[in-house]
Order: C-alpha cells, then sequence, then structure tokens
C-alpha cells in the first residue's frame, strides 16, 4: 500500500511500462472515497484533523488538514502519437516518499531530500530551472517546515529567482489516496492556463 502516493506509484508504472514498449498508452486513476467515520475518528485521534476542517498548508496558523474525496483519471501516450499534448513527463520517482521505516505516519526530511535529488536527477532538470513545486504542504506545522527545508536545502542552491510553492490540499482538502494524482491536475491547468492557483487560508510563514 503506497498510502496518499497510491495516484504517483500508478503513474510511475504506466510511464515504466509506455517507455519499455511493454504498452502504447494506459489510463491511470486513483479515488478516495468516505464511506464511514471510523477513519476520520482514527484521524481526529492522531491529532492529524483540523479541528475546524480548515487546511492552512505551510501556514504559522495550520493546525491540520480536512478530508475530502476525489477521484482522478489520467490518460498516457506516447509524445509521437499524441494528437494534443498538455505535458511531458520528464521522469517519476516515487520509491521513497518520505516516511520513516516504524512508522507510515512520521516524515524524514532526509528521505525527503533523497527524494527531491532522485527526481531532478532522472528527469535531467537542474533545480535552478524548476518555475514551480506543487508540494505536499499537509498542514502540520511540524511537517511542512520538514518539507520546506529539504526543499530549501535541495532546490534553492543556485537559484536567482524565487521558487513558487504551493499546494492543492489547501484548495481542496486532502483527498488522501488520490492527492498526488490532483496535484498532477492542478499543475497541468496552471500550465495549460498560465496562471498557479494561489494558496488558499494562508496568513503568514510557517516559523518553524
Amino acid at each position: 500500500d503506497a498510502t496518499w502516493s497510491g495516484g504517483m506509484e500508478a503513474l510511475q508504472r504506466a510511464y515504466d511500462s509506455i517507455a519499455t514498449g511493454e504498452c502504447v498508452a494506459a489510463i491511470v486513476g486513483s479515488s478516495s472515497l468516505i464511506f464511514a467515520p471510523q477513519l476520520s475518528h482514527h484521524y481526529q485521534n492522531m491529532g492529524r484533523l483540523s479541528e475546524d476542517s480548515i487546511t492552512r498548508s505551510f501556514s504559522a496558523d495550520a493546525n491540520g488538514y480536512a478530508r475530502s474525496e476525489g477521484c482522478v483519471a489520467l490518460f498516457l501516450q506516447r509524445a509521437e502519437h499524441a494528437k494534443r499534448s498538455y505535458a511531458t513527463i520528464l521522469g517519476i520517482n516515487t520509491l521513497n516518499f518520505g516516511a520513516k521505516l516504524n512508522s507510515f505516519t512520521e516524515f524524514s526530511e532526509e528521505g525527503y531530500k533523497r527524494l527531491l535529488k532522485g527526481a531532478y536527477s532522472k528527469a535531467k532538470v537542474k533545480p535552478e530551472e524548476l518555475a514551480y513545486l506543487e508540494a505536499d504542504g499537509v498542514a502540520s506545522r511540524k511537517v511542512d517546515a520538514q518539507e520546506l527545508n529539504a526543499v530549501s536545502e535541495v532546490l534553492l542552491p543556485g537559484r536567482r529567482t524565487p521558487l513558487l510553492i504551493g499546494s492543492v490540499k489547501s484548495n481542496l482538502g486532502h483527498a488522501e489516496a488520490s492527492s498526488s494524482l490532483i496535484s498532477v491536475v492542478k499543475a497541468l491547468i496552471a500550465m495549460e492556463k498560465g496562471v498557479i492557483p494561489p494558496n488558499l487560508n494562508y496568513s503568514s510563514p510557517n516559523p518553524d
């Protein structure tokens, strides 16, 4: 179980299958639906959910996330076969989503650094060439700070312009199993429209 990165894991499988010639196209989908309250109660007891159901990604007053539902489907094919292309996948790296080995709920800053370095190395993209980063932004002050610290160390050295960072969770809440593909869809729409949706519910920078 890839938990919240499940959609991205499926996307990587599809990408690899097309790249190796196993298939010429693929439909990648994920869904997250809330049918019963038990998991919400569990997350609430763990202190993961926002008491006022507002997701404040990267904000000083972040107090957890609001659960949401979502279904996503993406169609992938080789660029030479596409009648219309929304984006080109340069590479995917989902082999380490940053969790510590002893708990899937704990975030490893070092693991996330390895993930970022591996992703941009595989895509042959220099960090200073990156214009926008669609981040996790789970609205935990501790985890958000760890994520931003990792981003600062890996992606900011050598930059001459600010790196724009956002999280769709501030717009839609946390769709959990579908959250990673929803982030991809947000980035695609931003590229097509030429507009990056702002982070909602943001007051001031996370002081941590």
